[in-house]
């Protein structure tokens, strides 16, 4: 599950790892499912148009596997609002990109969470993406518009 920043610090699953360990989640593409919108009913491909390597915001955590007690580690995409130009392909989210100087402090940034989420807001970046049809949802995704 992605984290929305707008909650991020007052969900009991995300607190901790918000103050305390960051992590970037470098991609050259994200794939969105879509529900409205000129491409509704399908899952697309946004990607940066210069095909530069987009930094997203993340955390991380580790947990025990109850069964065998070896440590798992998960991370989450943090998100914002969308720019027009995803909210225009008819989505509602954007992972929060971070340009390289910028991600880079990402890491070394903890514990207060407003200077946390101001950094963040402050400091997304918007990248120039293309988008393409990836493959169409499964039938019945007229159910969740």
């Amino acid at each position: 599950h992605n984290a929305r920043i707008e909650t991020v610090t007052e969900k009991p699953t995300w607190k901790i790892p918000f103050k305390k360990q960051h992590c970037l989640i470098p991609m050259t593409s994200f794939f969105e499912s879509v529900y409205e919108g000129p491409l509704a009913g399908n899952i697309i491909e946004f990607s940066d148009n210069k095909n530069d390597l987009l930094f997203a915001a993340g955390i991380f955590d580790i947990w025990k596997n109850s069964e065998n007690k070896q440590n798992l580690f998960s991370f989450s995409i943090l998100t914002s609002k969308p720019s027009k130009f995803i909210s225009d392909y008819g989505h509602d989210r954007c992972p929060i990109f971070l340009n390289f100087e910028n991600a880079k402090k990402w890491l070394t940034l903890l514990d207060d969470d407003a200077l946390l989420v101001n950094f963040l807001l402050k400091n997304i970046q918007i990248p120039e993406l293309n988008v393409q049809v990836d493959r169409p949802l499964k039938a019945g995704w007229e159910k969740r518009k």
